[in-house]
């Protein structure tokens, strides 16, 4: 396994691990202040935060768990999160560690060992917030989200609209529905986007283009810059 994929798959478990201590956190902190984004977020990042509070990288979510204040609060009115605090303090400093190792590579080269080691701490880490659920379940719930919200860009775009389309030929229509069908059948995002990488070059693909184009509804092609802007950011 290349360094370079074992820091790719290490930053997407990472991102991954860091949905449910999303969930805690936004679960927590407005129970215990009705101003929490000002008082238990902003105060511990020392700045306004503009930013999507579930956009939120996981070493600044775990800084924003571990401040004392936020800690006491938490605990005062949930004391039965004590565990969660007195059992993982090193842990939640293994990931973020790991993760400015993963931002900031210390080395030139990491082993499987390596990777196994920081799986099974991401994993643990994950357990410490939902015991019912792994890190595989998540990343099998991202994945099925990020498809979705392409596919759902793609129907509204070009399958619907072409459907209702009274210009189109049926042969068309049914060539957009196929395709739909193909895309739908895709185990995650990622075989979307190859799609549209690769699958619109061939002559096919540029015909019903020409034909969508011609009759007013967006085609594929038209589309591509929006999906995949959506799929990288």
């Amino acid at each position: 396994m290349e360094t370079i994929h074992i820091l790719q798959k290490t930053y997407e478990l990472l991102y991954v691990a860091r949905i449910p201590l999303l969930n805690y956190l936004s679960e927590r902190l407005p129970a215990i202040s009705s101003t929490w984004k000002r008082d238990c977020v902003e105060r511990v990042l020392n700045e306004k935060n503009n930013r999507d509070f579930s956009e939120l990288d996981i070493y600044y979510l775990i800084l924003i768990l571990q401040d004392r204040e936020n800690q006491s609060r938490i605990l005062e009115m949930f004391p039965q999160d004590k565990l969660i605090y007195k059992d993982n303090s090193k842990l939640f400093l293994t990931i973020r560690d790991l993760r400015c190792e993963i931002m900031h590579p210390s080395f030139a080269n990491y082993t499987f060992e390596d990777f196994t080691g920081w799986t099974n701490a991401i994993e643990s880490f994950v357990h410490v917030f939902n015991s019912d659920k792994s890190l595989s379940d998540y990343t099998l719930e991202l994945h099925q989200k990020e498809k979705n919200r392409l596919l759902d860009i793609i129907k509204n775009n070009v399958l619907l609209p072409s459907l209702s389309c009274e210009n189109l030929s049926q042969e068309i229509k049914n060539s957009v529905q196929n395709t739909m069908d193909r895309l739908e059948k895709q185990e995650s995002a990622e075989g979307i986007i190859l799609f549209f990488t690769d699958a619109l070059r061939g002559n096919r693909g540029k015909e019903i283009a020409k034909e969508l184009e011609k009759n007013g509804p967006k085609s594929f092609e038209t589309i591509k810059t929006v999906v995949l802007k959506e799929y990288y950011s």
